[in-house]
């Protein structure tokens, strides 16, 4: 299925920014190393060591050692020059406001996060809305996924940001959305009430699990478009897990086209269907960061979609390990070894052996021919190119912007509602009637 391109792309300039934080219980007791190498995978072991040596990550406000063992009341802080991903032009709207109320009702784009975290800061929702919407003083009571649009109930006031939390958190807000599939759903409405589980907090993944927290979520379809074979359902989540809505679309056999977790191609060789009885061992893979749950079936799914998402970054990351390393050497510190894939060099794959790796680093692997070489070479001479793959300023690996059509997906929040207010928004262009493969709206 094509995508459309969409609008052009919202950059940020790099900016330096330290985050602090304290130690979180399931930090307790874990190498500060192979800690922030497990917990934060957008950089590699050898950038992570020479950021604690140089002083840039500290504990406790002073610098410390890669094997340092963290504990209760530790604070960290790690100051980065932070490179945001670009998000869609598409601008953050006001569609409902009501001052008696402390309401204001927004349309959040697909590609945004509603709060800062991980690489992103100023494009966010909260920000956006505070800066470009000149709004000083907004609270959130619910949140949607980066990928997703749709409506944010939000408050400008502390009493009815509570006030509506709380009308959340009982279940009184009855909540739709709409979304479009894979393949021709049921006419007949399908109230879906499968528990989900989740699976893994790296790779974000949700299963349906006898082990997971009770679900319900009731669609019916709207229309169905038999060129591309998609559907458009509305979508009525009772409860309000994470992910729920795509799990269980996934789980009826009908997942969002353009959904790269539920949609991904691992789930052909493993199906959801398959993962509801299947025996895992919770206690070890709640407390082991990036460990095995214990069964391959699910492991193996982890394992591909971790695999699609650093592949991506595949030769920033390798640049990454290339220019630390050569630092470290030049001060005569050997990186400390982590246990475990995150832990891994990247240059153990064949193709950066091939492409000219110094002597010494990875352990080989299988040959991947006349085609894999040249594509290795050819990634080998865009690092070789000059400054232009580095940031001049902090020596961070720059990544290509992704294709618009790869920051949303086919899931819209339609409506929110209780017995004291409702707002809704207009249907999404996927959704509409006039709809056909590859148009975005205009």
């Amino acid at each position: 299925m094509s995508l459309p391109e969409g609008p052009p792309l919202r950059h940020c300039p790099p900016y330096w920014h330290v985050y602090e934080t304290s130690c979180k219980r399931r930090w307790y007791d874990r190498e500060l190393l192979e800690m922030l190498v497990t917990e934060f995978r957008d950089r590699t072991k050898e950038y992570y060591h020479w950021a604690i040596h140089t002083g840039l990550c500290q504990v406790n406000h002073q610098k410390t050692d890669p094997r340092y063992c963290l504990k209760n009341g530790d604070t960290m802080s790690n100051r980065v020059h932070r490179h945001e991903p670009p998000v869609t032009t598409d601008p953050v709207k006001i569609l409902f406001r009501d001052e008696e109320k402390g309401h204001l009702v927004v349309r959040k784009p697909g590609s945004i996060p509603v709060h800062a975290a991980g690489r992103y800061g100023k494009h966010t929702l909260i920000h956006m809305i505070k800066h470009d919407l000149n709004e000083p003083v907004i609270y959130t009571t619910n949140r949607l996924d980066r990928l997703t649009s749709g409506l944010m109930v939000c408050s400008t006031t502390k009493e009815a940001a509570q006030k509506i939390g709380d009308q959340f958190t009982r279940g009184l807000v009855r909540k739709a959305y709409v979304c479009r599939v894979k393949g021709r759903f049921p006419e007949e409405e399908i109230d879906c009430q499968e528990p989900i589980l989740a699976i893994d907090r790296q790779a974000g993944v949700n299963l349906v699990h006898h082990l997971g927290k009770e679900c319900q979520t009731i669609f019916k379809r709207i229309s169905y478009d038999p060129d591309s074979d998609t559907s458009v359902v509305y979508c009525r989540p009772i409860t309000g897990r994470t992910h729920q809505i795509r799990v269980h679309a996934q789980y009826l056999g009908y997942p969002i086209p353009n959904d790269p977790l539920y949609n991904h191609p691992i789930w052909e060789q493993y199906p959801a269907t398959c993962f509801k009885q299947l025996e895992i061992e919770p206690d070890r893979w709640k407390t082991e960061a990036g460990g095995m749950t214990g069964n391959q079936a699910v492991d193996a799914v982890i394992a591909a979609i971790k695999l699609e998402r650093d592949s991506k970054e595949d030769w920033a990351r390798w640049r990454d390990e290339m220019l630390f390393s050569h630092l470290m050497r030049k001060e005569g510190v050997e990186v400390v070894q982590v246990p475990g894939a995150n832990g891994q060099s990247v240059m153990d794959d064949p193709k950066y052996l091939l492409a000219g790796c110094p002597a010494g680093v990875g352990s080989g692997g299988p040959e991947l021919g006349e085609e894999g070489a040249a594509a290795a070479l050819e990634g080998k001479a865009a690092f070789d190119s000059g400054m232009g793959s580095f940031c001049e300023e902090c020596r961070i690996p720059l990544h290509p912007d992704p294709k618009p059509s790869e920051l949303y997906i086919y899931l819209h929040a339609l409506k929110y509602e209780t017995d004291e207010w409702s707002y809704e928004d207009e249907m999404p262009w996927w959704a509409k009637e006039d709809w056909r493969e590859g148009r975005a709206e205009e």
